[in-house]
């Protein structure tokens, strides 16, 4: 990890993550409208589990592709290879290419994001520098997945009208190419050593065990798969209902797309209110029955005039209960299991997608697309009624401060410890921001507490000379407490800084108690100047 901070390495990070989400759903629909045109409604169904399938076999997989050294160096190459896939794509699609050679590529562009979304969650605890700006970084991610369903599809139909379908990857290609010079710019945050203790990196079955133990999270989980069923069922019936039962035709799908963004893109304000308030779980609740209203109301009166009113709806419930539900589950997840739980998700959002596909093809076959709603939203109605109460107070899932985890376990001194131990001292440690020109450390008063920099750069000083400049991930004050001896030198900040405070008693308890980190502290205490 660089050692130095920097303000404006986030945004890249976002940029990325944006252009991604958005991809998702205009290959989504480029590809749909590509098969729809080609070969009709029926194979659009077949068309959509196939695209499906790259993420959901790469999502078990891409929890240990960010869990290790160098994930910024990995996500660089899932951009390009994003970038590769959508650039062979389009030529496949303006060639008249036999669909199967659409497909492939596609699904390829496609799956970037299910690598691309626990990159985002991985990373982000590691280039910033308070909780706050991480608390930040979590609702910037929510902001973009909801506006993507409106943002993505409203992108496609707009390139749709304009150049056809080829024009669609095209975009995809140019936004995989930004996120990759954003991961590029990156370069000097990435990890340059695993970030754990040596012991084997959790798997997303052990992931499973952990985090189903904890209550309310099996109720959490199920209803984060009805998110992604609702968009498997969504994704096909827009198609049919607009050429079958609205008379809108073929681009009718877009437009249905549209004004169930719309609702997405509202729900960004509620997303705002629940971060504000501090209470998730009746905003998921409020999400999951407005999402099962919309969709019953939609199938019992399928007119165009209940489409544009009960989609939104149904877009604000859908994006609202993703965000919160995924919010809520992080807070359950220990540390070292955070980026197996983003596989977890990345593999609800496939199974969910592919069922509710499933569940589509199957009603088309028994009956018509309203009745198919209808069926859907009798469903969804049983999953309120079974998981309201454990939803409803799953807001008693304790929050991991993730940002302080990712610091303290790039600190040398601190690095050896078990993940569980470096929570507890996370959780003990506060954030302290420190003024140009302060002084953090007196030489020759007592010493109670090590800092660890998070940001900005601070000089050390012995009798007036300085010493060493500290940065990110630099430690100091451990010399007055191993040695219960007055401060050994003066620091006073060089720019404004962000640090971590951690209490002696902490500071003493973990590295004290581990044999590796009191040696590091030890041998580091011999190598300093000043010891």
């Amino acid at each position: 990890m660089s050692s130095k901070g920097d303000a404006r390495a986030l945004p890249w990070l976002v940029v990325g993550y944006a252009g991604a989400t958005i991809s998702e759903w205009a290959v989504l629909l480029a590809v749909l409208v590509e098969t729809q045109q080609r070969a009709g409604n029926a194979a659009a169904g077949w068309v959509a589990l196939g695209l499906l399938s790259p993420a959901l076999l790469g999502a078990p997989f891409a929890a240990r592709t960010f869990d290790g050294a160098r994930p910024i160096r990995s996500l660089a190459v899932v951009y390009a290879v994003q970038a590769t896939a959508a650039i062979v794509a389009s030529v496949a699609m303006a060639t008249d290419a036999p669909l199967a050679v659409v497909l492939v590529p596609g699904a390829l562009a496609m799956a970037g994001i299910t690598f691309v979304r626990p990159a985002f969650t991985a990373i982000s605890p590691g280039i910033v520098s308070s909780a706050r700006e991480f608390a930040t970084s979590s609702l910037v991610g929510g902001y973009c997945d909801s506006t993507s369903v409106l943002v993505g599809p409203l992108l496609a139909t707009v390139l749709l009208s304009w150049h056809g379908t080829p024009s669609v990857l095209v975009a995809v290609a140019g936004m995989a190419i930004v996120g990759l010079v954003g991961a590029v710019r990156l370069l000097p945050f990435d990890r340059v050593s695993p970030p754990h203790d040596g012991t084997a990196r959790p798997s997303v079955a052990a992931a499973v065990r952990a985090v189903g133990r904890r209550r309310h999270v099996p109720a959490l989980l199920s209803v984060l798969a009805a998110v992604h069923v609702l968009m498997g069922v969504l994704s096909l019936m827009f198609v049919v209902l607009a050429a079958e039962d609205l008379d809108m035709g073929t681009s009718g799908a877009a437009v249905l797309n549209t004004a169930f963004g719309i609702g997405a893109l509202v729900s960004v304000v509620g997303v705002t209110v629940v971060v504000r308030n501090g209470r998730v779980a009746p905003a998921a609740v409020l999400a999951l029955s407005s999402m099962t209203c919309a969709v019953l109301v939609l199938g019992a009166f399928p007119e165009l005039s209940v489409a544009l009113l009960a989609l939104p709806l149904a877009g604000f419930g859908r994006s609202l209960l993703d965000v919160t539900a995924r919010m809520l589950l992080m807070r359950a997840a220990p540390p070292q299991y955070v980026a197996s739980l983003c596989s977890i998700f990345e593999i609800l959002i496939g199974v969910g997608t592919a069922l509710g596909i499933a569940f589509g093809q199957l009603a088309l076959a028994v009956t018509d697309a309203p009745g198919g709603l209808i069926a859907l939203g009798a469903v969804l109605a049983l999953l309120l009624a079974v998981t309201v109460g454990s939803v409803w107070r799953s807001d008693q899932l304790s929050e991991v401060p993730l940002a302080a985890v990712a610091l303290l376990r790039s600190n040398r001194v601190l690095a050896p410890l078990p993940p569980g131990e470096l929570e507890i001292v996370a959780r003990a440690a506060s954030e302290r921001a420190v003024a140009p020109g302060e002084t953090l450390i007196r030489e020759g008063e007592p010493g109670d507490s090590y800092f660890v920099v998070a940001s900005g750069e601070l000089e050390v000083s012995i009798g007036g000379r300085t010493v060493r400049t500290l940065r990110r991930t630099d430690g100091v004050g451990e010399v007055a407490l191993l040695t219960d001896a007055p401060r050994s030198a003066t620091v006073v900040a060089r720019t404004g800084a962000q640090v971590l405070e951690i209490d002696r008693a902490s500071f003493l308890a973990s590295v004290t108690g581990n044999a590796a980190s009191y040696g590091v502290a030890w041998t580091r205490l011999a190598q300093l100047e000043y010891a």
